[in-house]
């Protein structure tokens, strides 16, 4: 006699051993993924340098790089407490305190000590904000005298040299530390403004349309390309010194590109 097999089982036996099957192998693809990323992500931690010391870690891995400040900036500022950055630029002969008062006037012909000197000293505009690298100006301003009738060679007399395109591709780059990091900037105008038509190339908190403006113009007026895109977006730095034209001012502008909370490629 043929055994009787129930209708039941037919149907309902395979259908059981399915359900038990895809659970375990989706709970199995999910442990081996865990461990890949696990071990790629540690292996990421221990050997995450490429071999030009950049960063091989993905984007979303990356911590903010923070370059800790000029260790002559807490110095200086003990000595005067109104010293609020310090600048440096490699190529040149600039490598000095900051200074900033309550007005443009103080430190026109004040020393970084604060002592009464024809030369004065490298100070920023008073309306620059300059507490930390995230809420620096929008355009953060600096002044420097130049004396081309002397041989003092201090300010911002070295300046001159960006008029030589070939100066400004070999040095292209201004540190400014502030009290919690240094900032970078690359520089992309050189241009002489006319002190009474341009006078809002130094505005250090534009809105959008007169940022946009003080952008245009430096771009216009500068006779070189460096090769430097800037947008509204972006944060500058601008170095205003004497010309030996007294209606006019050298203005060497460049575009903050580390630090400040702006991610910049390794």
């Amino acid at each position: 006699m043929e055994p009787i097999i129930s209708s039941s089982l037919l149907v309902h036996a395979p259908m059981a051993n399915k359900r038990s099957i895809i659970p375990v192998f989706t709970i199995s693809l999910f442990i081996i993924i865990f461990v890949l990323v696990g071990l790629l992500l540690a292996g990421f931690l221990l050997f995450g340098r490429s071999g030009d010391g950049g960063s091989v870690l993905p984007a979303w891995a990356q911590t903010k790089r923070v370059e800790p400040p000029d260790e002559r900036l807490a110095a200086a500022q003990k000595e005067n407490p109104d010293t609020v950055a310090w600048i440096t630029i490699p190529g040149t002969n600039i490598d000095a305190p900051v200074q900033q008062y309550g007005d443009n006037d103080y430190y026109l012909r004040r020393d970084e000590k604060g002592t009464e000197d024809y030369h004065g000293c490298i100070y920023a505009d008073y309306t620059c904000r300059m507490n930390s690298g995230e809420k620096v100006s929008r355009n953060l301003i600096f002044y420097g005298h130049t004396f081309t009738d002397e041989d003092y060679e201090g300010g911002f007399e070295d300046l001159h040299k960006y008029r030589v395109f070939e100066f400004g591709q070999e040095n292209p780059y201004i540190y400014v530390s502030l009290a919690d990091e240094k900032l970078t900037y690359q520089i992309f105008s050189v241009w002489v403004c006319d002190v009474s038509t341009d006078t809002d190339c130094i505005q250090a908190n534009p809105d959008d349309a007169a940022f946009q403006q003080i952008l245009g113009k430096a771009v216009a007026g500068c006779a070189f390309d460096y090769g430097v895109d800037v947008t509204t977006d972006d944060h500058i730095l601008t170095l205003s010194t004497c010309t030996a034209d007294p209606n006019s001012r050298l203005l060497v502008v460049a575009k903050l590109i580390g630090g400040g909370g702006v991610d910049v490629a390794s």
